[in-house]
């Protein structure tokens, strides 16, 4: 069983289209076959959530913000993962 926040009730455009992209970009990434093929999709996925973690309609007082940009910046980091597992296995 997974635990994860449900984040399909926030009803910011620029967030329902950038979770969806990523959560395409997660399925390629989890059924890579090699590292370099993950890597590639993780590039996107970096790109995805950066553009979460910038966003300029950002309200620090508005908790669907602050639960998007804490899922963009785990996001961000698995991102980052990725691309330094395929640096070390060069």
């Amino acid at each position: 069983m997974h635990n994860h926040l449900d984040t399909s009730t926030i009803s910011c455009k620029t967030h329902q289209d950038s979770f969806t992209a990523m959560n395409v970009l997660k399925q390629y990434i989890n059924s890579g076959s090699s590292v370099g093929e993950k890597a590639k999709y993780a590039e996107e996925l970096m790109v995805e959530a950066a553009s979460l973690l910038k966003c300029t309609m950002y309200e620090d007082q508005n908790l669907d913000c602050n639960i998007c940009r804490m899922i963009a910046g785990l996001h961000h980091k698995t991102a980052e993962l990725i691309l330094k597992a395929k640096c070390l296995s060069q």
